[in-house]
């Protein structure tokens, strides 16, 4: 479990941080590609960590058993 959260982590941050920079252009065309700074990327991390777990409990859960 501990290997997919931190998995997940990672590519939810990727992400989280993709849908940062494209709002953030939204409101000002000349922004340009940047890592976020301060409490947005306090908001962000906690968020992608709580998510993160999630989706590790929930493949916990889940494991498939295959059928012959």
């Amino acid at each position: 479990m501990k290997r997919v959260a931190i998995i997940t982590f990672f590519v939810f941050m990727l992400e989280a941080i993709i849908h940062y920079n494209q709002g953030a252009k939204a409101e000002n065309p000349t922004h340009h590609l940047e890592f976020p700074k301060g409490k947005n990327l306090a908001r962000l991390t906690i968020w992608v960590l709580l998510f993160s777990f999630l989706n590790a409990q929930l493949i916990k859960g889940k494991t498939i058993q295959p059928q012959f």
